[in-house]
């Protein structure tokens, strides 16, 4: 299997800083984004295989990273149209989570999560492609 991009957006710097130690274990390219207009910009300017998302940014939330990034700019959408997303979220409710996969998630994992559920969903996101 090729080696992954990974982008991390979240606004929690110890959980980002401890997931991307965790994924360049496994080999991982990480990338990480601590606002929304940040995890925007990093997707006009670089390819990404997956995006894990908080929901709850300090900017805007993730579900107005998804739209841009699924449907509004043309640039991401183009260079990244095989991103993958799972979304990583400790304030999930019905209405987000519905949105979300309305925008094509692959996944929605609420925190804490435990770091094996994340291995397993990442294997199977890969290994059927």
């Amino acid at each position: 299997m090729k080696q992954l991009n990974i982008l991390l957006v979240d606004d929690e710097k110890s959980f980002l800083d401890s997931l991307e130690h965790y994924l360049r274990k496994r080999n991982f390219n990480v990338v990480k984004a601590l606002k929304g207009v940040d995890a925007l910009e990093l997707l006009k300017e670089k390819q990404f295989d997956l995006m894990l998302l908080d929901l709850g940014l300090p900017d805007i939330d993730g579900i107005h990273v998804l739209q841009k990034a699924r449907i509004e700019d043309k640039d991401i959408i183009k260079l990244n149209k095989d991103l993958q997303v799972i979304i990583l979220t400790a304030y999930g409710s019905t209405k987000t989570t519905l949105e979300a996969m309305q925008l094509n998630v692959y996944d929605y994992l609420s925190k804490p999560f435990e770091l094996k559920e994340l291995d397993k969903r990442i294997d199977k996101l890969f290994k059927k492609q």
